[in-house]
């Protein structure tokens, strides 16, 4: 009965680990960006920190359990706790960040977590060591310790999934204050725990010679030749999946279906595998082994077709394949763990190393998906990399249950003959090099699917996948003019017909030009939106305007000389593109004009606050497909825009959308402003020029500008129509910002 309530304890405490785990990420996410903003090295400074500290997590408990003698073990473990409870993790440090120091308020936000993720992190591994001990104790008992991977990662899922769903409904201060007292308590049941354990040890110091030893031996029964063997295919089957996670779902968000949150779909995809096989649950035995291949194949020619394919379909199977691969190779990592019924000595040491090396690939595959990856490709081909990699990786398990490696031969004598091959081809049509690389390209992804298709490929179907990737960037891009990646996104400029041109961020459109009539302005600033009807009426009287959001400088057409306009940019590749001429002439033209353009880099809400020269009109439309800079949408957001735009001025904010009813978001912040509050929604009305809706808001003037402000009271009240919100919800803040309640 004791026994069985220490398993019971373990299993809630190591739930409850995980659980403020993985809960802290988007807490620590929606501290930083208000005060750091949302460029891509806040994302990726906290991508790497939580990868390293889970790493140094595995790496504790193999070190406690690889060279410490037992007893001792928990003695460094509990006077960890009792140190870790103690550590400075206020909400009130995390709100005097300076935004000025990148560096120092990276290292005030993530020092005092440091220690207390490690221990958490750490728990899974110790636990489970102690459910083997728990065997030794109890002869015969066989009480699989991996069962207590299942719950956390269990854990994980409930934590993404419920602070995605419920995160909003208390203020950020409240949540920071519960998981301090939560994370308090763990530390304190966790020395209960190691100190039960502690005098479990004692009892059996002299019955068993395992605990009279001062350190866990390690397995001397394997050769070094299997045991690297062993250690590389679980480092290789770790890193694929996780590779795989970061890629499709960065590709599947910005790519194919700007829906918000999409990402949590593949995640808990990614932990529902892990879950299954290491709970040794099988729903289809047999059948995901033989099925994930051709689903990862058809995903490839899905990949290859892109936006031919509707996104319903691309979804379906990119999912299906990637959940089919995730059950398979992580199925290989359960099959490779070590046996918990061995009472050999050493199989202590090599759960912990088994744990450890999970971690190593895991956090492997992540890095290289997220943070090397946009380096190398110009699109996301680690995508399809990843699918490949996977083929490679796997391997069948024949009735007797004995794996057989995959005999890949990499004859690099190969590659410079293929190499020859293209070369060939591109020469003889030199003519019109378009289409020869369009056809030459199907030559590049057939092998790519016979690669996927056969479990052996030829020595020159991996030339030409990997010549594929350096190559292929023109297949179904004939009239892309411009195609690269920048830390947010893949960006394409495309020649849509003879007289179109248009800047893409993967299904989201910023800007077109007209080549027959440069200076027309067109996608949602043309002339008849709402945005061009209130620059139409009241542009000329604006003499510094505001854009958040540089697009391709469309808005720059409706200014003159005399004229000047501040457009604030987050992504420096898109500030390189509006000022190409051979590209998008909107910014070069109103030079030429007379109008004085100033692109300033940077997060926008920061680069406000530290504006000194207020605006007559803000104008905001800074979504990128399924990015939501819900920053920029707060009430400490507003009040910097308050402060910076003039008594009588408009803030104007782009809101289509597909999924979000911003419309109330910003009606309710209307109402505690006390502005008034305008929508204007425009359908299509020719090509180029995109269904649109524009939410106006105006600050309250006073003395001189009350004839102006009552101007522009009228026109909006004639022109466009009150916000009427489908819904009632209160201010946004930065503590409370809940993307749920605005779901349609």
């Amino acid at each position: 009965m004791q026994t069985k309530i220490h398993r019971w304890l373990l299993a809630a405490t190591l739930f409850t680990s995980s659980l403020l785990l993985f809960l802290i990420q988007p807490m620590v996410a929606k501290i930083l960006v208000p005060k750091l903003g949302g460029a891509a090295g806040v994302w990726s400074y906290c991508l790497l920190f939580f990868q390293t500290t889970l790493l140094l997590g595995y790496l504790y408990s193999f070190g406690m359990r690889r060279y410490i003698p037992p007893k001792t073990q928990v003695l460094i473990h509990i006077f960890l706790c009792c140190l870790a409870i103690f550590a400075p993790i206020s909400f009130g440090n995390f709100s005097k960040l300076d935004s000025a120091s990148f560096g120092t308020s990276f290292l005030q936000v993530f020092a005092p977590l440091t220690l207390p993720l490690v221990l958490i992190a750490s728990l899974s591994t110790l636990f489970q060591s102690w459910i083997i001990d728990q065997n030794r104790f109890n002869t015969g008992s066989k009480h699989s310790p991996y069962l207590l991977y299942v719950i956390s990662n269990l854990a994980c899922l409930l934590a993404l999934g419920g602070y995605l769903v419920f995160g909003g409904l208390s203020s950020l201060h409240v949540q920071w204050d519960l998981w301090v007292s939560t994370y308090q308590g763990l530390m304190i049941i966790t020395a209960c725990i190691a100190c039960y354990q502690f005098f479990r040890w004692k009892e059996h110091t002299k019955s068993e010679p395992y605990f009279r030893n001062n350190k866990v031996p390690i397995e001397s029964c394997t050769e070094p030749k299997q045991q690297k063997k062993w250690a590389l295919a679980v480092l290789a089957e770790s890193a694929v999946p996780a590779a795989l996670l970061c890629a499709l779902s960065t590709y599947l968000t910005t790519w194919t279906a700007s829906i918000p949150t999409m990402w949590l779909i593949p995640l808990s995809l990614y932990l529902i595998a892990y879950m299954l096989a290491f709970s040794n649950l099988n729903p289809l035995p047999g059948l995901i082994e033989k099925a994930w291949p051709t689903a990862a194949s058809i995903a490839v020619i899905v990949y290859i077709l892109g936006h031919k394919v509707p996104a319903p379909i691309v979804l379906t199977v990119h999912l299906s394949a990637f959940f089919l691969i995730c059950m398979g190779l992580h199925k290989q990592v359960y099959r490779s763990r070590p046996l918990s019924d061995n009472k050999q000595d050493g199989q202590e040491s090599k759960l912990s190393f088994y744990y450890l090396l999970i971690a190593i690939g895991s956090v492997a595959g992540s890095l290289l998906a997220t943070l090397v990856a946009p380096h190398i490709f110009d699109s996301f081909y680690e995508v399809p990399a990843a699918y490949v990699l996977a083929r490679l990786v796997y391997n069948p398990i024949h009735k007797k249950n004995h794996k057989v490696p995959a005999q890949v031969k990499t004859q690099l004598k190969w590659v410079p003959l293929y190499l020859f091959g293209v070369w060939l081809w591109v020469s003889f049509n030199k003519s019109d090099l378009n289409i020869a690389i369009d056809n030459l390209s199907y030559i590049i992804w057939l092998p790519l699917l016979l690669a996927l298709a056969f479990r052996r490929p030829k020595p020159i179907l991996i030339a030409a996948t990997g010549y594929f990737l350096l190559l292929s960037h023109q297949l179904w891009q004939e009239k892309t003019l411009f195609h690269d990646r920048s830390l947010y996104a893949p960006i394409s400029v495309k020649q849509v017909d003879s007289q179109m041109r248009e800047l893409v961020n993967g299904e989201t459109i910023h800007g077109r030009q007209n080549l027959s009539d440069l200076r027309t302005p067109l996608s949602y600033y043309h002339r008849k939106s709402g945005m061009g009807l209130f620059l139409k009426r009241f542009g000329p009287e604006l003499k510094d305007i505001a854009m958040v959001g540089l697009g391709v400088g469309t808005i720059s057409t409706y200014l003159e000389k005399g004229q000047s306009i501040t457009y604030f940019e987050i992504d420096p590749e898109i500030i390189s593109l509006a000022q190409k001429e051979n590209l998008f002439t909107f910014v070069s033209d109103a030079e030429k004009r007379g109008v004085h353009n100033e692109l300033v880099l940077g997060d926008a809400r920061l680069s406000l606050e530290s504006w000194q020269k207020p605006f007559d009109s803000l104008l905001l439309d800074a979504f990128q497909s399924s990015s939501i800079p819900v920053h920029l949408m707060t009430r400490e957001a507003l009040a910097i825009y308050d402060r910076q735009i003039n008594a009588g001025g408009v803030l104007l904010f782009h809101i289509s959308n597909k999924y979000l009813d911003f419309e109330s978001v910003l009606a309710a912040h209307g109402r505690g402003m006390n502005w008034p509050t305008y929508i204007l929604r425009t359908g299509k009305f020719g090509p180029g020029m995109d269904p649109a809706s524009w939410v106006a808001m105006i600050k309250p003037a006073k003395h001189k500008s009350i004839k102006t402000y009552q101007d522009k009271l009228d026109w909006f009240d004639k022109n466009w129509k009150a916000v009427s919100p489908k819904r009632k919800i209160q201010m946004w803040t930065d503590q409370k910002a809940n993307l749920m309640e605005i779901m349609l």
